[in-house]
């Protein structure tokens, strides 16, 4: 999934790589291990509930909601082979927040959220990237989502599909869609097996997705699922203390509404988001073993309805509010990094 009339250096800082997944201090504690590392901030204004969708090495943000509780509607491309942003062409239509986005054929999808009237939208768009340094690229309008009109869903792409699950349309949803591109663009329903859930997240691990978290009701969900394009939908452990086993004993934080998530090689991860008030636990998920490992917690604040990224192999958490703070910053993790504070 994707996502940018400055132009801004990121500053490239070296991580220590370790080979263990946690050492122990002199108190024989052990310790988290992960190194989270500020870039620089994101030229766009600060938001919550964006948007984003990548193609090859550059990821498009953009939508979202500002200080003053207005919806947005510009956007940002973010090359990561050159850590430069720029603005780029923004989405026609109403500005929004709470929308989906995704990438197919490379190109990216942006539709629903809610706009200033908190009207719930089912409109859709595709964009075609820049060709070039002088080139903002360019949106068409397509046909709508073919489910009803929602705020706060999940979408990702597999292959040469995308995909729209889940969300609230004025009750809570879990009907689950497949995006078929060409012309208007073609949805299908499909079925997922899991509960009814909005602001949930997904990352990817070899071309395989991973769905869960979320809330239905006013309470946070635990089932946690694995999406195949060719086998279809798999319950894996719950991302809750649910077994008489011990594997789960610890997973007291990982349950959450409105969180981020992103994949670096063969692991996803998940952070921030809200269980009541904001979290920032961050949890390393190993699909060969069906199993969650605490990482280092973000040094800053918890905060709600930020974006993680997955862009050229690595991993980033940025934007997101406090209250009703939002935030325009850029972390980068290193997941086998020892944590240095303030780096």
């Amino acid at each position: 999934m994707i996502l940018l009339k400055r132009w801004t250096l990121l500053l490239i800082v070296p991580a220590l790589i370790i080979t263990s997944s946690c050492n122990s201090d002199s108190s024989g504690e052990d310790e988290l291990v992960g190194n989270w590392v500020s870039r620089f901030s994101f030229n766009g204004r600060a938001r919550s509930e964006a948007v984003n969708f990548t193609i090859g090495n550059k990821t498009y943000i953009g939508t979202g909601i500002n200080d003053e509780l207005k919806r947005l509607n510009d956007f940002w491309e973010f090359d990561a082979t050159t850590s430069l942003w720029r603005q780029v062409r923004p989405l026609p239509g109403v500005a929004r927040s709470g929308a989906v986005a995704f990438s197919v054929g490379g190109k990216g999808y942006v539709g629903t959220g809610f706009d200033d009237d908190l009207n719930r939208l089912k409109d859709f768009y595709e964009y075609t990237p820049p060709t070039g340094t002088t080139d903002s690229g360019t949106w068409v309008k397509i046909g709508d989502f073919a489910g009803l009109a929602r705020q706060d869903a999940t979408a990702f792409s597999l292959g040469n599909k995308g995909y729209v699950i889940s969300g609230y349309s004025g009750s809570y949803e879990k009907d689950f869609w497949e995006f078929t591109p060409g012309g208007n663009g073609s949805w299908v329903e499909k079925t997922f097996p899991g509960n009814k859930r909005q602001s949930a997240l997904v990352f990817i691990v070899n071309n395989k997705a991973y769905f869960g978290t979320g809330i239905n009701n006013g309470i946070v969900v635990s089932d946690f699922w694995e999406f195949d394009q060719t086998a279809g939908w798999t319950r894996k452990r719950d991302i809750a203390n649910t077994s008489d086993e011990s594997y789960d004993d610890d997973y007291g934080t990982i349950t959450r509404s409105n969180g981020s998530a992103f994949s670096i090689g063969a692991r996803g991860f998940l952070t921030t988001g809200e269980t009541g008030s904001n979290v920032n636990e961050c949890w390393s998920y190993d699909p060969a073993t069906d199993l969650w490992v605490e990482k280092t917690t973000i040094e800053f604040a918890g905060r709600t309805g930020a974006l993680g990224l997955t862009v050229a192999g690595k991993g980033y958490i940025m934007t997101g509010r406090n209250g009703n703070s939002p935030n325009d910053d850029l972390w980068e993790f290193f997941p086998d990094a020892v944590q240095v504070d303030n780096d």
